[in-house]
């Protein structure tokens, strides 16, 4: 294990949903209180934990391939889009019960998530209830039955 290796892990105490940028310059991380923390490699025992948070868990990050932004998923049903600079979040996303609340096995906790390469698209999630949402400032849309199952990768 390198150097940085075990910084990173040091620093990773209360975290337990990380992810690399695509240049890996940058680890994000995301935690049981629903707060996403951002650390530079170089100094993974200063990260900038972010203004903001999910109500609930937080349960998945990914970095933009390109742009300075990070999303994040939880199990309050949202997808929260970041900006890296300003340390806020931007845009957030719900995902609401389809049908009868009371006959729900699985309600739409978001357990997956990836930046879309589509301009009508910001991110996809894939959800608990087995529904895929697409998001963007212009709105959402849903596929409701696309999977019997919770969908936990993208």
């Amino acid at each position: 294990m390198s150097d940085t290796t075990a910084k990173i892990k040091q620093a990773d105490n209360d975290s337990e949903i990380m992810a690399m940028s695509t240049r890996g310059d940058f680890i994000a991380y995301v935690d049981e209180d629903g707060h996403l923390s951002v650390c530079d490699v170089t100094d993974p025992e200063n990260p900038a934990r972010f203004t903001g948070a999910h109500e609930e868990l937080a349960s998945c990050v990914c970095f933009h391939p390109e742009e300075a932004i990070v999303a994040t998923g939880g199990c309050d049903n949202q997808v929260r889009i970041w900006d890296i600079a300003s340390e806020e979040t931007v845009s957030i996303f719900k995902a609401h019960p389809v049908g009868d609340a009371n006959r729900l096995v699985n309600p739409p906790f978001v357990y997956a998530l990836d930046f879309a390469p589509y301009e009508d698209c910001t991110v996809v999630s894939g959800h608990a209830d087995g529904r895929m949402m697409c998001s963007s400032d212009d709105g959402s849309f849903s596929w409701h039955e696309c999977h019997g199952y919770s969908i936990s990768a993208m």
